[in-house]
């Protein structure tokens, strides 16, 4: 038995030996941690352009010169346009004009008025029938509207008036499209 209690003496010795060295290396003082540790990365979006253009609801059936005698220059379309740049735009925009074509005979029949006769004209500011005589023919190819339908920023608005000369033509309902686009100002 005294055998038995040396080894036992001895295994306890070299197992509270084997504890205390174990607690003296993972005691507190000799830990180490971070405390404040900071990562950092970059976030990146590209933002696409985004254009509209705005014409307000009144103009969806067209430009109306109303009834009008032949042989009679600078009738002013009472409705003209509003143009404006809607808010959600994040871009300026410029406005810009074409026609299809001369106004033709809505029944097929013969007669037309010549599209150099429709003319319009942009002073940035609410247009009437004075100004005809600063107007443009319109043309079958864009025009970029004057220095004041360029550059409109978002929420901005901009007015044209319309004009048009009618001469001697068989009496009906003359027709043509008038196409009108805006893109980002250069």
């Amino acid at each position: 038995m005294i055998a038995n209690k040396a080894t036992s003496a001895a295994i306890l010795a070299i197992t509270l030996g084997i504890i205390a060295f174990g607690v003296w290396i993972v005691t507190p003082s000799q830990v180490s941690a971070a405390t404040n540790e900071t990562n950092a990365t970059t976030t990146s979006v590209t933002v696409n352009v985004y254009v509209a253009c705005g014409m307000p609801d009144t103009y969806a059936d067209g430009i109306d010169f109303g009834s009008l005698d032949p042989e009679t220059n600078d009738n002013f379309a009472e409705n003209g346009f509003k143009l404006t740049s809607p808010d959600t735009n994040n871009v300026n925009i410029t406005y810009y004009i074409k026609a299809n074509g001369d106004l033709t005979r809505q029944d097929g029949g013969e007669g037309f008025i010549k599209l150099g006769n429709y003319t319009w004209y942009d002073n940035g500011t609410v247009v009437g029938s004075e100004n005809a005589s600063l107007s443009t023919a319109l043309t079958t190819s864009y025009a970029i509207f004057s220095a004041d339908g360029q550059n409109i920023p978002p929420g901005g608005t901009d007015y044209m008036g319309l004009w048009l000369d009618v001469p001697i033509v068989p009496p009906g309902t003359y027709n043509n499209t008038i196409y009108i686009k805006c893109n980002q100002s250069t």
